[in-house]
This record gives C-alpha cells, structure tokens and sequence, in this order.
C-alpha cells in the first residue's frame, strides 16, 4: 500500500529561491521537526535550530493547522528590555570606543608615504 504524504500545514517562502514552499510536519523518530518542500529546489529536511526558528516564525499556517508544539530546539526568546533601564539604575552604559588621536594618524600617514615617496624618488 501507498504511503500517504504528510499534509500541507502553511507556505513559506524558500530560503533559496524565494518561491512559495509547502511546509509540513515529518513522520517517524523526526516528527517533532518541520520541513519544506520547494517546487524548483526540492525538500528540505534540516532541522538546525535557526532553519526551524524561521520556518516556525515565518510559515503562513493553515487555518487550524499550526502545530501544537514548537519544534524543541528552537532558540530561546529574548525578552524586550529597555535598552535604559527606568531611573538609569542598573547596568551602566558601555564606553564608547576611543578615537585615534591625533599624533597616531600623523604616525600611521607617515608609514604609509614613506615607501611611496621612496619609490617615487627611485624611479626619477
């Protein structure tokens, strides 16, 4: 007898080519995992996290056919923090990054006319 295909749970763009893919579920010791199905690249059945992060987050589902449960190894959610906390309590700013002074990019300038005037003044 005829295996039955696993339903069309949503659609996804593909990664590759952009096309609209059929996304399903697979059956056996990988059924906790989600794949697609690309008309012009075929299947794809890996189940990395950041693969089954986007298919999770970007299928468009089917009416009455998301699954129940996420994939399991999906990244954990990061929480919306204020990037300040109220009352400026907490952790402190980070330091911004020092410019070059200026004795330095005289330096570095230097460095990088000097073999240029040496061949200049060479080849007269």
């Amino acid at each position: 007898m005829p295996r039955a295909n696993n339903p069309t749970l949503g659609t996804i763009a593909c990664e590759t080519c952009g096309k609209p893919s059929d996304v399903k579920k697979a059956n056996g010791n990988r059924n906790r995992y989600l794949y697609t199905i690309c008309p012009k690249c075929g299947t794809d059945q890996r189940a990395g996290a950041m693969v089954q992060a986007r298919i999770w987050s970007g299928t468009e589902w089917r009416e009455g056919m998301k699954p129940e449960t996420a994939p399991p190894n999906l990244p954990e959610p990061t929480s919306a923090e204020p990037a300040q906390p109220e009352g400026g309590k907490g952790q402190e700013p980070k330091p911004k990054p020092k410019e070059p002074s200026g004795a330095g990019g005289l330096l570095m300038a230097a460095f990088l006319v000097a073999p240029l005037l040496l061949i200049l003044k060479g080849g007269a």
